[in-house]
């Protein structure tokens, strides 16, 4: 018996740890269909963009901007803010859930919209994206289109996650300047206006990318997004992603000698 308890132990960590490796896997797996890697890529790059054009940057001297670089690197690497969502979805891990997400998105009415959103998103479509929201709003379908996307980003929260990571960089370059952040009736009003805006692009956004897809098609991609399991998994994914950049925003201040500014 004294043999036979550690040699239990000893089985019973290895079947935990397999099954770790399994839930992890089935999670990246999901995390592979939406490619999140991609769009953090894409946001990251972004991000860097507009800390580089903020003014307290050109007035750092060369020392202090690689230092600024490299806490940026580590606070906003892809991978790392990916392991921070597959932490979130392992703490709230429900395996039917996943499956059927996995399932639903296997569809490839899903890897030809993705296609399409990856083009229209590029910048030199840009000035076509323009040309074709002025002329949509005279398309009898521009409603009932509007109203299905709208449907879309209420599955998905898409503008909301974008609102917040933008409320939250607008507060942390706040901060970097030495101004107080994220409180006040200006901040709630500026919330407000960015979600509005956000919804408004990602409207517009989808109308541009889907522009040659019939009524039929973007319906039926709305109705698999608003399936429970695929509507619950872009929540957890979204979330932990806005918490994800809140976490980066905080880490990177206090690199550059300001307190954490942003709410967690």
């Amino acid at each position: 018996m004294t043999l036979l308890l550690p040699l239990l132990c000893q089985v019973a960590g290895v079947s935990e740890a397999r099954e770790q490796e399994s839930r992890a896997a089935l999670i990246r797996n999901a995390l592979v269909l939406v490619d999140l890697r991609t769009d953090l890529e894409d946001m990251i790059d972004g991000l860097k963009a507009d800390i580089d054009r903020d003014p307290a940057s050109a007035h750092l001297s060369a020392e202090r901007r690689q230092e600024a670089v490299l806490s940026f690197q580590r606070w906003f690497s892809p991978l790392a803010m990916e392991a921070q969502v597959v932490g979130a979805l392992k703490a709230n891990y429900d395996e039917v859930k996943l499956r059927g997400f996995t399932a639903a998105y296997r569809n490839p009415l899903v890897k030809r919209m993705q296609a399409l959103d990856r083009l229209a998103g590029q910048p030199q479509q840009e000035a076509a994206k323009k040309q074709f929201l002025s002329r949509i709003k005279q398309s009898p379908t521009f409603q009932a289109r509007v109203k299905l996307l709208e449907r879309l980003d209420d599955a998905t929260i898409l503008s909301d996650t974008i609102a917040d990571i933008l409320f939250d960089l607008a507060g942390a370059m706040a901060a970097l300047n030495g101004e107080e952040s994220n409180e006040g009736p200006a901040w709630s009003d500026l919330r407000e206006s960015m979600k509005r805006e956000a919804r408004n692009e990602v409207i517009q956004s989808g109308l541009f990318a889907y522009r040659e897809i019939s009524d039929a098609d973007i319906e039926s991609f709305v109705k698999l997004h608003e399936q429970p399991e695929v509507r619950w998994f872009f929540g957890q994914m979204n979330r932990a992603l806005a918490a994800a950049f809140k976490e980066g925003f905080n880490g990177f201040l206090q690199d550059q000698g300001r307190k954490p500014a942003l709410r967690t």
